[in-house]
């Protein structure tokens, strides 16, 4: 520490060498690895990219002709230095923020004569740890050179000394922030090869605090793998089986299965250390060998077990024995190529290693449904501009169905447009959706029926649908080259109706495949919507009747009274929230109202309610705004509640004992009670269907709406039989008694 540094080299960002893989591979382009051919990483990616420069710069070590790759050199401590000195000697163009003019500037392979003093030593190890840093620096043109011989790096002087992974911990640094450390633990009866009986110790160490895993694969996909996830805020290490992407997918394994010693997790100085030791061969489970292994890492953004985000995991191959690690064969790159506008480059869960100008690239949309694109460029421009540019899709879905993908402004579906493919009509045209019914859905006109190359086509097994189209068409949702949020929809079958629960939306950048799912809003409010709900017609309003027509299990006088009101009031309370939520949540997503069953359903009842309260009369065009049958019921149950409420308020009198009641009470008492049935009955179907469209936007398993109708019936069965079953005894009851 202390030393005076000098040496000219290439300078290279730590993003490039040790995240994008193992061995580390350029971002923007993935075949070159970045040691062997520091040359072609061009300044954009060095210059331009955030996740590259913000993750700093070291200057590289003369390359081994044993190896064929440049030693780690030395780490710089001071990025605006380097950023400053490169961006006036890089040529502009590809590279925007660099300024230099002449054609002599260079584009790629940037060299810089870098002196300094060393900062701090590293550790010696091939990982972003290992090169000692240099402070004080100053970042001359590589002409100046030294004055004397040039400073060799530590790690150039001798190759690391191997280590036998069965005797002490190996490390594996699967990210600048996510170290791997384990040991393979071999019986005395066996041996490294046989390996019958060993286990493997493992320490995870992330320079944050969140949830931390490693994962075991067969194919280096997520879904199928089996993981070790730790949970610092539960202090809970255990084995996960990975059934899908979405949280309610990864479960732990059942309690049989859960065979990890020596556990343990905890934050210290700042750090998230897991350590577990696991037997290699256990039966049912995918086995752990001392030679290849392919496994996958991942971190969260807290302590809480969710979603991982782009960069925050990645597949990678491991021989236990040797150390020796790379990413999976064929698989998709744990970094594509950044968009030139942001300064991060998302990874997508699924992304080509491919041009997608020279090639289709796939994006799997679910697990039954592909969908694969090509941009095709004309020679007269270029990716980045694509004037005149069209795109060449084909969605493949496992089934007969009509199939459909749609381009969006915000993800909503209103307002987008879509391609359908109808296989029944043997039809694939464009679409303007306008709503969330069938009427909303419609041809666009002729003159904008600007589709190539279209077909549509059920093999017996899968619907394929393929047509071209034009990127940027006047009057039409324009598709870029970068970043575009698209829809996907399929039937269940090959008549156009409604998709259910089978759509989503999804962020996808067409040049680097990167993508991601667009998140559905307001789930709390609509979550607020159905619990408030339940509560007014599930629970108080099946109490105020049954506190009427069990009066006589209370005791006498007019508590019976005063708990119907209550409850009644309580429930209308309760109902004007529920409707305010609907009204606001509705227009604030741009939605049509009263536009499905549950809200034609409440316009029906409306209807009804105004007949009754003015006389028949209707305002036609308030009611055209009711286009579903959820709202056009929730609007009905609401006059009609309100009704209801003022009735019992301003009730006719009850007459003095021996005295008999009015034509007006008894009427009053007849209309009074059918339309408390009539509410009740319709809030009953209410509530469920609001679980079915809850379910359909925003992805709830079937099985998990299963359950929770099943659940409701019960409790919804419960009250009616209290209501029907006890109000007829104590009528009956009554009736004999008199």
């Amino acid at each position: 520490v202390g030393d005076d540094v000098c040496i000219t080299g290439y300078v290279m960002d730590n993003y490039c060498i040790y995240t994008t893989g193992n061995p580390g591979v350029l971002l923007d382009d993935q075949s070159v690895v970045t040691l062997e051919n520091p040359e072609l990483h061009s300044f954009y990616c060095l210059l331009d990219v955030g996740v590259c420069y913000n993750s700093g710069f070291q200057v590289l070590g003369e390359k081994n002709p044993d190896t064929g790759l440049h030693c780690p050199g030395f780490e710089l401590d001071d990025t605006d230095a380097v950023l400053a000195v490169a961006r006036a000697l890089g040529k502009n163009g590809k590279c925007e923020t660099c300024t230099g003019e002449e054609d002599s500037n260079p584009e790629y392979g940037y060299r810089a004569t870098i002196k300094g003093k060393v900062k701090s030593l590293g550790d010696g190890s091939n990982s972003a740890a290992g090169p000692p840093t240099l402070t004080d620096i100053q970042v001359l043109d590589e002409s100046v050179g030294c004055d004397g011989a040039p400073t060799i790096p530590p790690l150039c002087k001798a190759e690391p000394v191997a280590k036998d992974c069965s005797q002490e911990f190996c490390d594996n640094q699967l990210s600048p922030d996510y170290l791997l450390r384990y040991q393979i633990n071999v019986p005395d009866d066996t041996t490294a090869d046989v390996c019958d009986g060993c286990t493997i110790s493992m320490e995870l160490i992330y320079d944050g605090e969140a949830w931390v895993s490693v994962a075991f694969s067969t194919d280096g996909q997520m879904i199928g793998s089996e993981a070790v996830i730790g949970l610092p805020g539960d202090n809970k290490v255990e084995k996960y089986n990975l059934g899908g992407k979405s949280d309610s997918a990864v479960l732990p394994m059942s309690e049989i299965n859960q065979t990890l010693s020596d556990t343990s997790i905890e934050v210290k100085d700042g750090q998230t250390i897991m350590k577990f030791t696991k037997i290699m061969k256990e039966a049912g489970e995918i086995e752990i060998t001392p030679g290849d292994n392919t496994l996958l890492w991942a971190h969260g953004s807290s302590d809480v077990l969710g979603y991982h985000g782009f960069t925050s995991k990645s597949p990678f191959e491991l021989n236990l024995s040797s150390g020796a690690g790379e990413e999976p064969a064929n698989e998709t790159p744990s970094n594509p190529a950044p968009n030139p506008d942001s300064d991060s480059a998302p990874v997508p869960e699924t992304g080509p290693d491919k041009d997608c100008t020279k090639e289709f690239c796939d994006n799997q949309l679910s697990s039954g449904y592909l969908l694969r694109y090509q941009i095709n460029v004309p020679d007269g421009t270029t990716v980045d501009v694509c004037d005149g540019c069209t795109i060449s899709m084909e969605l493949i879905y496992d089934g007969d169905a009509w199939v459909s993908v749609a381009f969006s402004t915000d993800g909503k579906m209103i307002g987008s447009e879509a391609v359908i493919g109808l296989p029944g009509d043997n039809k694939v045209e464009k679409y303007n959706l306008g709503g969330k019914s069938e009427s909303g859905v419609l041809p666009m006109p002729e003159s904008q029926q600007t589709l190539l190359d279209t077909s549509i086509e059920f093999n017996g097994e899968q619907t394929i649908m393929k047509f071209t189209k034009i990127m940027k068409e006047a009057g039409e949702i324009e598709i870029s080259s970068a970043d575009n949020t698209f829809l996907w929809a399929h039937g269940s079958n090959d008549v156009l109706g409604y998709h259910v629960s089978n759509r989503a939306s999804v962020a996808l950048n067409l040049s680097s495949g990167a993508s991601e799912t667009v998140a559905v809003p307001n789930k709390s409010a609509w979550l607020a919507h159905g619990i408030m709900a339940f509560f007014a017609w599930g629970v108080f309003v099946p109490f105020a009747v049954q506190s009427s027509l069990l009066r006589d299990l209370l005791p006498k006088g007019p508590l019976w009274y005063k708990l119907h009101r209550g409850f009644n009031s309580t429930a209308f309370a309760f109902f004007v929230v529920v409707f305010a939520i609907a009204v606001t949540f509705t227009s604030k997503e741009g939605a049509t109202h009263f536009d499905n069953k549950h809200q034609k359903m409440g316009l029906a009842m409306f209807i009804m309610a105004a007949f009754q309260v003015s006389g028949g009369g209707s305002d036609p065009m308030f009611l055209k705004k009711f286009d579903n049958k959820h709202q056009k019921m929730g609007l009905a149950m609401f006059i009609m509640a309100a009704f209801q409420v003022s009735g019992g308020v301003f009730r006719p009198h009850v007459p003095e004992e021996g005295q008999e009641k009015s034509v007006v009470r008894k009427s009053w008492e007849v209309g009074h009670r059918v339309l408390g049935v009539t509410l009740l009955a319709c809030g009953f179907w209410q509530m469920r269907e609001g679980i079915a469209l809850y379910a359909i936007k925003y992805s709830v398993s079937e099985s998990g709406e299963g359950s929770l109708g099943i659940a409701y019936w019960v409790w919804i069965g419960i009250m009616t039989a209290l209501i029907v079953l006890g109000g007829g005894y104590f009528k009956l009851k009554n009736t004999n008694a008199n």
